[in-house]
């Protein structure tokens, strides 16, 4: 039997295309304007091009039954920006998710927004975002264990796992909270004292409104403790553009180049009031 060849992992030239010619273009831009790319951006951008190429490392696989070859160029590992091995770890942690942490009881997904004014300081700022979704969930967890103790249900607890999200629907950068709660709570069996789960569905839409009140008024309280009020954003580096990226990004604005000047126009004639 003649030798067969099977090349994995094969990347998406015109994402590699958009990549390699625009990064240039981009880094142009922003030298124009005095600022510059940080690091970690220009070095996410030039391990995805390197990502799938077979000249920058490759494991070739051999079957000495039926003399069939396999390559397989080393990927980049990215966890910013390559579409390929980003679906590889979301699968993966999908799947434990799935084997080996969630119990086989019913699930709800709560999504957690933040108000424009807020996202660009929420990006800008990790520290806050752990903050922000900490007193979130403990709005919703205790939602839950009002409506248990209403049902004589003691020492109830709740879980959930929450995956941050970074962007919308369009790309435009919106930090915002996916959490996957359990739909009900883990409370004690009196006859044998062990924890069995309890769900407690039946979210009114009153429920929710009330539930996103509380969540608002408890985030913006520990916000003002933390020196921020309604108007205040991050603090800027002159020299960095990621800021300037940012906002055109949550405003849905180029940043930089010919079409400044006019998506600008266009976002203020969308905002005028007839």
């Amino acid at each position: 039997m003649p030798p067969t060849l099977e090349i994995c992992n094969r990347r998406d030239k015109q994402l590699v295309q958009l990549v390699s010619t625009g990064l240039p273009e981009l880094s142009a831009a922003v030298a124009t304007g005095g600022k510059d790319i940080p690091f970690y951006v220009e070095r996410t951008f030039t391990k995805y091009l390197s990502c799938g190429d077979p000249r920058t490392g490759f494991g070739w696989l051999r079957c000495n039954d039926c003399d069939h070859n396999r390559l397989v160029p080393f990927s980049c590992k990215g966890r910013g920006f390559c579409p390929g091995c980003g679906g590889r770890r979301m699968a993966s942690l999908a799947a434990r998710w799935l084997d080996e942490l969630f119990p086989q009881v019913a699930v709800r997904q709560f999504v957690l927004t933040v108000p424009w004014q807020r996202r660009w300081l929420f990006a800008r700022n990790p520290v806050l975002v752990r903050g922000v979704l900490k007193k979130g969930l403990h709005e919703v967890f205790a939602w839950y264990e009002r409506k248990a103790e209403s049902r004589g249900i003691t020492g109830a607890k709740c879980a959930s796992v929450t995956a941050v999200q970074r962007f919308g629907s369009a790309l435009n950068l919106n930090v915002h909270f996916h959490c996957l709660v359990l739909d009900g709570v883990y409370g004690r069996k009196p006859s044998t004292g062990k924890m069995v789960f309890h769900r407690l569905g039946g979210m009114t839409t009153e429920d929710v409104e009330d539930l996103v009140v509380r969540i608002a008024r408890s985030v913006e309280r520990w916000l003002s403790r933390q020196g921020f009020g309604e108007e205040d954003g991050a603090e800027e580096d002159p020299d960095d553009v990621m800021g300037l990226l940012q906002e055109a990004s949550i405003r849905g604005r180029a940043a930089l180049g010919k079409r400044v000047l006019h998506s600008s126009s266009v976002v203020e004639s969308e905002n005028q009031v007839p």
